[in-house]
């Protein structure tokens, strides 16, 4: 399981363990949890003798042996296409594939050309293909109204607030999804994550960041692909590959994470090219810009009308821009979220006690992440 833990206590919301550790355990860290108890009986120092695409093979049929429906989220980067890849290489029934786009490539969200090579080349006609948008002022409106109350930044239901952290980002929404598949043993299947390596004093160790999975926390029906205690071995055989490469390269770990080595780490990782080229870039670039915006933000103070709308005007977000230019309730609730959590002064001091946050000056949206326990791997 996938989880924060503050004294044996179970939370899936980082502000809600940070809150209750701030009044019921104010000198305990609060731990991220990832699997802990499957991966620790795993020598991660063995590097699988399959190849990577053995491994992806194996996972597939193991899915489409396990549940009576799979969805695909699919966005055409690399990650997601090496595992659609991997199921049409093998002849397995893909349920469903959903996709969300913007017609303009803003919103964190997949260029409208993805679907179109999605729609012009998937050889099953059996596949449900779900499409998406945020375009249409009906959209916009839905997910706005997907706000039911300034408490959903610790609101732990269907995930809420991690798309709303990027405002309405409705990706991962479980509302998205074929609501039929309820009545069967279904799964949603997403790419996270790449390994993430570091270098200590007595070798190499992985361990896994929980800000890279907050979208997927308290969703039992998602299945990461490459990530699964019921098959370690795959994402053992990628953390040997990208530490075989660095070591027959002299490339520092350091040098391969750099941005501009992003495809080259892609390859490095047995991940194929991407369907649009540019998309997982650009979806990065578009992540820092929306942080930026609501990093400028105090959420300490009042924030005005005016304010809120010069800030509209540098936003990508087009649920966002819509928003903070009509002054919606959905906007105004979503600074005011922030704002109770930003002036909890029990809350922030527990934060920068823990190394959470570096002063009371800093956002607590931009806390820095929790890790999860390394595991070395040589």
């Amino acid at each position: 399981m996938v989880y924060y833990n503050i004294n044996g206590i179970k939370f899936d919301n980082p502000f809600t363990a940070f809150l209750h550790g701030s009044i019921h355990d104010p000198h305990t860290f609060p731990k991220f949890e990832f699997y802990d108890r499957e991966f620790a009986t795993v020598d991660w120092t063995i590097e699988p003798a399959e190849s990577f695409q053995t491994l992806c093979d194996r996972r597939a049929h193991q899915l489409r042996n396990r549940y009576d429906k799979l969805t695909l989220a699919f966005s055409g980067g690399t990650d997601s296409i090496t595992i659609y890849n991997t199921f049409l290489r093998n002849n397995i029934h893909l349920d469903e594939i959903y996709i969300c786009y913007a017609r303009s490539g803003v919103d964190n969200l997949i260029p409208e050309k993805a679907v179109t090579w999605l729609l012009e080349n998937h050889p099953d006609k059996t596949t449900k293909i779900n499409i998406k948008s945020v375009h249409t002022h009906d959209d916009i409106l839905g997910y706005e109204k997907q706000l039911s109350s300034e408490d959903y930044m610790v609101n732990d239901d269907k995930n809420l607030r991690h798309q709303l952290v990027k405002y309405c980002r409705p990706v991962l929404h479980q509302d998205n999804f074929d609501q039929s598949y309820n009545n069967y043993n279904y799964c949603t299947i997403v790419g996270f994550e790449k390994p993430q390596l570091v270098q200590r004093k007595d070798g190499y160790y992985f361990g896994f960041s929980d800000r890279l999975f907050a979208g997927a926390l308290n969703r039992s029906d998602l299945e990461f692909f490459f990530i699964s205690p019921d098959m370690p071995e795959l994402h053992a055989k990628q953390c040997h590959m990208m530490l075989n490469y660095c070591l027959r390269t002299n490339t520092s770990l350091t040098e391969l994470e750099k941005p501009e080595n992003y495809y080259l780490k892609c390859a490095v990782q047995g991940r194929d090219p991407e369907v649009i080229p540019g998309i997982s870039q650009m979806e990065k670039q578009i992540n820092a810009g929306h942080d930026s915006i609501v990093k400028s933000i105090d959420f300490s103070k009042e924030i005005s009308a005016s304010v809120l709308y010069q800030l509209s005007k540098n936003s990508t977000s087009l649920p966002l821009l819509s928003g903070l230019q009509r002054q919606s309730s959905a906007v105004k609730k979503y600074i005011n979220g922030w704002h109770i959590l930003q002036t909890d002064q029990t809350l922030i001091s527990y934060m920068v006690r823990m190394g959470l946050l570096s002063s009371d000056q800093q956002s607590v949206q931009s806390y820095y992440a929790v890790s999860s326990q390394e595991y070395k791997i040589k």
